[in-house]
């Protein structure tokens, strides 16, 4: 994918060998009808460059990242609870509900994602092997 249309793309970072997040993304990459997301795990080169250019250890990934003008010189990065609502105002339609979770005080919204992230591979179940998804792999940067 060029530079300028990944610019032009809400690009997801994750961790990639969580069942849970991986599970996310595929949902993601479903309810995403107008092809405006794509996604990067942070464990890829790209996503471990990402992580040090905002200061977050890539080995120890703990929270989802959404990045407007990915890898060029307007980035601008979201973290855990901001990063959801970014999400989900990109997605549109009934998505959009979810942004109603703005009027609640970032911190809260961001312990209740800290919840859910401590036992995210407890929440994704087994880990098994996923079989490939040929729309999900166009839209991943590695």
């Amino acid at each position: 994918m060029s530079d300028a249309e990944t610019a032009n793309r809400l690009v997801v970072l994750h961790d990639g060998d969580c069942s849970f997040c991986t599970g996310w993304v595929r949902r993601l990459a479903r309810w995403d009808r107008h092809d405006r997301l794509r996604f990067c795990p942070l464990g890829s080169a790209r996503g471990r460059a990402l992580a040090a250019r905002i200061g977050l250890d890539p080995d120890r990934p703990s929270t989802v990242i959404a990045v407007r003008g990915f890898e060029g010189a307007d980035e601008d990065a979201a973290r855990r609870s901001a990063a959801v609502l970014r999400i989900a105002a990109e997605l549109g339609g009934w998505f959009r509900l979810a942004l109603v979770g703005r009027i609640v005080p970032g911190f809260l919204r961001d312990a209740l994602y800290d919840l859910v992230a401590r036992h995210r591979h407890a929440l994704g179940g087994a880990e098994t092997c996923v079989l490939r998804d040929p729309e999900l792999d166009r839209r991943l940067l590695r």
